[in-house]
C-alpha cells in the first residue's frame, strides 16, 4: 500500500494486515500516482495506492489507474471529522456549556461553523490550483483572519494573509484581493459537497483556535493541529472505517487481485 504521508500510514496501518501488506510513504500525492503508473507499465502486481481526493471529485476526474483509490472526502482528515470521531474529541477537549451556548448564539453547531469557514479557504485553494496562482497555504497564519476571542472569521483578512504568504515552489501570478473574491464567488455553489471543498488540515487548524476560548478552555500547545489530528486518529474507530466507500473499494481491489491482501478488518 503506497500512501501520501506518515499520517496516512498511521491511520491506514490500523486496518492493514501488516503480515502481508507493506505500507510505503511516497511523500505526496503526485509521487503516489507516479509510482503506481510506473509499476503498471512494468506489469507489477500487488501495489495499491491511496491518495486524497483533493478537488478531483469536484473537477469530475477519476484516478488514472484502477490501482489508485481515493478518500471519501477531500482527505483522510475530512473523513475522520465527518465521523463520530469529532464528537469524541469535542467531548474530551471541548466545554459542554460553551458548546451549547455557541450553538444557541450562532444558530449552528461547531462543525457547521467549521465547514462554513473551511469552504471559503477551500474555494481559495481550488481557485489557486486552477489558475496557478503563486499562493502558499502551508504555514498560513490562521490568527491573521480568525479571532480567537469570539471565533469569528474575516474573509477579506484571509485574502490579505494569502497574498502576503505567497511564493514557495509556485512561480505564477499573485492575484489581487478582488480577483480572489471573484474567483471564490464563481466557484461557490450549493451543490458542492463541503467535505470535498474543505481541506482537513484547515478545518483542524480552525478547530484548534476554537478550542482555546470559545469551544473550550485549552492551552494552545494542548490543541495544536498535529495533536488534534492524532486525537482524531485515536478516536476514529474501526467501525467508522468499515462504513466508508474507501473500505469497499479496497475490498473490491483485493477481489480483483488475488492472492494479495491489504486489510486485516472485515465487515460484520
Amino acid at each position: 500500500m503506497i500512501v501520501e504521508g506518515n499520517d496516512d500510514k498511521a491511520l491506514f496501518g490500523r486496518y492493514a494486515d501488516t503480515r502481508s501488506c507493506l505500507i510505503v510513504v511516497a511523500h505526496g500525492r503526485p509521487r503516489v500516482v507516479e509510482v503506481i503508473l510506473e509499476l503498471d507499465k512494468s506489469q507489477f502486481s500487488g501495489a495499491l495506492g491511496i491518495v486524497d481526493a483533493d478537488f478531483e471529485v469536484l473537477e469530475g476526474r477519476t484516478p488514472p489507474s484502477p490501482n489508485i483509490l481515493v478518500t471519501d472526502a477531500h482527505d483522510a482528515e475530512c473523513m475522520m471529522l465527518a465521523s463520530p470521531a469529532l464528537e469524541h474529541v469535542l467531548r474530551e477537549l471541548g466545554d459542554e456549556v460553551q458548546l451549547v451556548s455557541f450553538q444557541k448564539d450562532r444558530g449552528s453547531t461547531a462543525l457547521e461553523h467549521l465547514l462554513s469557514m473551511g469552504r471559503v479557504i477551500g474555494y481559495l485553494r481550488w481557485a489557486s490550483s486552477r489558475r496557478q496562482w503563486s499562493l502558499r497555504f502551508e504555514g498560513l497564519n490562521f490568527k491573521a483572519f480568525l479571532r480567537e476571542k469570539d471565533f469569528s472569521f474575516d474573509q477579506r483578512l484571509l485574502f490579505q494573509e494569502a497574498r502576503r504568504h505567497q511564493g514557495g515552489e509556485r512561480s505564477g501570478p499573485v492575484p489581487s484581493l478582488e480577483e480572489m473574491e471573484a474567483s471564490v464567488q464563481e466557484l461557490d455553489a450549493p451543490e458542492h459537497d463541503a467535505w470535498h471543498v474543505c481541506c482537513g488540515h484547515d478545518l483542524v487548524e480552525l478547530l484548534s483556535i476554537g478550542l482555546r476560548k470559545v469551544l473550550g478552555k485549552n492551552n494552545e500547545a494542548d490543541v495544536r493541529r498535529e495533536r488534534l489530528e492524532q486525537q482524531l486518529r485515536l478516536a476514529y474507530e474501526e467501525r467508522y472505517f468499515l462504513r466508508t466507500k474507501l473500505y469497499v473499494s479496497i475490498q473490491l481491489w483485493e477481489q480483483r487481485n488475488p492472492p494479495f491482501r491489504v486489510l486485516s478488518v472485515a465487515s460484520a
